[in-house]
């Protein structure tokens, strides 16, 4: 019963925070403008996100620090999180609850990446930083190159496979690797910081629209 419900509990973070992502895309038209780009621009974006996905996992199998020591705070709060869903799966909530309110740095990420973890056995510190590469850097990356487009629109300076450029310009930036690098789950607010950025480029200030209003006020509470 405690398995099944920390199931529950573990999916409905997961589903709570990408379906705030998903919204929020849609709210932005990035969904639609990644759809109408070019097809061979479409499939090199992929390619180079699957490349350095696959580069990033090598180059944590050559990481010689130990994270017990060194900087496996984060990993191991996560796994105690994940032990603590599936043995007292409501205390885990109240935990969520009770760590955003007094701790810097709380429950809700190991919350949200927890099913993962569980599902895929992801217990190494290695797996543990690949996966939250995988389900937070790299959304970062795709709603940041986005954004980026859309400010050279405004710019009136567009020009052909500018997602790719802008793509690669964000992967070769150093400084969005330092969170994953140290294990630090703070990489979930990138996505989040993300659609803001997107947002506010979108949004036009002048009139008030309802959707788009709650939506940045549960970014903000997500952050």
């Amino acid at each position: 019963m405690n398995t099944l419900l920390g199931y529950l509990i573990g999916l409905s973070f997961f589903s709570g925070y990408y379906g705030l992502l998903i919204i929020g895309g849609y709210t932005c038209g990035t969904f639609k403008r990644i759809k109408s780009s070019y097809k061979t621009e479409l499939s090199l974006c992929i390619a180079l996100l699957i490349s350095i996905t696959l580069y990033w996992s090598y180059l944590c199998t050559l990481d010689t620090a130990i994270p017990y020591w060194d900087r496996g705070f984060y990993w191991i709060k996560s796994l105690r999180f994940n032990d603590l869903l599936f043995t007292r799966p409501l205390h885990s909530i109240l935990t969520v609850y009770n760590s955003i309110d007094n701790t810097d740095y709380s429950d809700l990420a190991p919350a949200i990446h927890s099913i993962p973890m569980s599902i895929l056995h992801l217990n190494s510190y290695t797996a543990y930083r690949v996966l939250l590469f995988v389900m937070y850097q790299i959304p970062g990356y795709i709603l940041l190159s986005d954004a980026a487009c859309l400010l050279l629109e405004k710019i009136h300076l567009s020009f052909k496979h500018k997602h790719l450029l802008s793509l690669f310009i964000l992967i070769c930036a150093t400084e969005l690797y330092l969170p994953t690098v140290y294990g630090l789950f703070d990489v979930a607010d990138l996505p989040i910081a993300s659609l803001v950025i997107l947002i506010l480029i979108t949004k036009n200030f002048e009139k008030l629209n309802f959707k788009t209003d709650m939506l940045i006020s549960l970014i903000f509470l997500t952050l």
